[in-house]
């Protein structure tokens, strides 16, 4: 056996069926089922039993009380007897070559630590669309910076990952990606180029009914993600000027955009790997661009900052793009 597979469950009768079939019925069937209930109010055990008698893969731990996703993730990791871990959720549908997809990649690839996937996002309230991350390693670290680049649910992670990183409760509802970012510094990433994943969004998730910290969340754990990468030891606020490069802010506080576009030069003038690096450059000129389309003021002093420092970038801008540029720098003078 290779494989553990790891699903906490909080009151999710309404899909739990639907989810657990689609992991019993997977092409690999060499795997336990750690299934554990977190106080769930619900049918959500009954459920989780009815199955559990019919398949001896499955194991069941019922929590008398909540603990959050968290705690239950590290329980279980302790708990699995294999070297390979696969994450997911109790209301996600998984297509049946999943496990034999990504456990096939995980043994002929050795150096990569955390394997993902693209996966469909669908719901009764969405449009259906493929969430397509990029591949590589140093990609997906470029990404990370500016929000979570694996799909959790989509993640089989190597046991020895837990050995120096774990799950910080004080980060919910987005501690798998806090956990993520901690692992960018010491392990390798991939993403499977194909979905195999069905991710179902709906109103009682997790990180949407929690939602009202998600920012303060998002920001807290990019900032520590910077200094890791990066090597610095910058406070929140003297990080936050560059992660407003990384990715566009509505409101930029009271800070200039010349200092935004400034801080983009800065990172891109740090000394890094360059696939990392040209990664970084897309993501920094996708913020830039969006900023420049979206204010309402534009000074000489962004145009000449443009024009001399970020050359390429500004070289790219169609000419219409330009055009609104000076006008809007025409309109700020008037």
């Amino acid at each position: 056996m290779n494989l553990s597979v790891v699903m906490p469950v909080f009151n999710a009768e309404k899909y739990l069926k639907e989810s657990i079939e689609s992991i019993l019925n997977q092409t690999y069937q060499d795997f336990e089922f750690l299934i554990l209930n977190d106080c769930s109010t619900d049918g959500s055990l009954d459920i989780i039993n009815d199955f559990a008698a019919q398949d001896s893969r499955i194991q069941v731990f019922d929590f008398k009380e909540n603990k959050k996703p968290a705690f239950i993730r590290s329980f279980a990791v302790k708990e699995a007897k294999t070297h390979l871990i696969a994450f997911a959720d109790a209301d996600d549908v998984y297509l049946p070559k999943r496990f034999e997809t990504q456990v096939n990649y995980m043994q002929t690839h050795p150096e990569i630590d955390i394997c993902g996937t693209w996966f469909k996002l669908f719901g009764t309230s969405i449009e259906s669309q493929i969430i397509k991350h990029k591949p590589e390693n140093q990609q997906i670290k470029a990404r990370f910076l500016v929000d979570s680049h694996i799909g959790f649910p989509t993640a089989i992670v190597r046991k020895k990952v837990f050995e120096t990183i774990s799950f910080d409760k004080s980060y919910f509802p987005i501690e798998d990606y806090e956990f993520l970012a901690k692992a960018t510094k010491q392990y390798t990433f991939y993403n499977l180029q194909k979905v195999l994943v069905n991710y179902r969004w709906h109103d009682t998730n997790v990180s949407h009914t929690a939602n009202t910290k998600l920012e303060s969340l998002h920001f807290k754990v990019r900032h520590k993600l910077f200094n890791l990468l990066f090597e610095k030891q910058y406070t929140f606020s003297e990080s936050l000027i560059y992660l407003y490069a990384l990715k566009y802010q509505t409101q930029l506080e009271n800070i200039k955009l010349i200092d935004v576009l400034k801080a983009g030069k800065e990172i891109l003038d740090y000394e890094m790997n360059l696939e990392f690096r040209n990664e970084l450059e897309i993501i920094i000129n996708e913020a830039r661009e969006v900023y420049l389309f979206k204010s309402k003021k534009i000074d000489f002093q962004v145009i000449t900052f443009l024009k001399k420092s970020c050359k390429p970038f500004y070289n790219s801008l169609d000419f219409k793009f330009k055009k609104r540029l000076y006008k809007k720098m025409i309109k700020n003078f008037l």
